[in-house]
């Protein structure tokens, strides 16, 4: 809950990006108007509504099936150090957030 949890941050940077004021995600944005890397579609945000019942955040997977081909996970790979290295401190910055709660993920499950 709250208005920093990780999917609403998520769906805050796509909300930029897709809005891409004074052109600052150029460089994330496919001719269409589309977010071009695919680790950031991979991933949807769900937030919950203020009529949901103990509603959660959460972020699911575009397509879990795909996450067993050896080829896809190196190209999320390859898009996640893209954002890791972007110039834009924002997205950096998310990338970092991600990256963090990847790593308290693998620790509890050794625990």
């Amino acid at each position: 809950m709250g208005n920093r949890t990780v999917p609403k941050r998520l769906h805050q940077l796509k909300y930029a990006i897709y809005r891409n004021i004074n052109g600052r995600y150029d460089n994330l944005l496919n001719g269409d108007g589309s977010i071009s890397n695919a680790f950031l579609n991979y991933l949807i945000p769900t937030l919950a509504t203020d009529s949901t019942e103990g509603g959660i955040d959460a972020m699911s997977l575009l397509n879990s099936s795909m996450a067993n081909s050896s080829n896809f996970e190196n190209r999320l790979i390859a898009y996640f150090s893209d954002l890791m290295s972007s110039e834009d401190a924002a997205v950096r910055q998310f990338m970092l957030t991600i990256h963090l709660m990847t790593i308290r993920l693998q620790i509890r499950s050794h625990i």
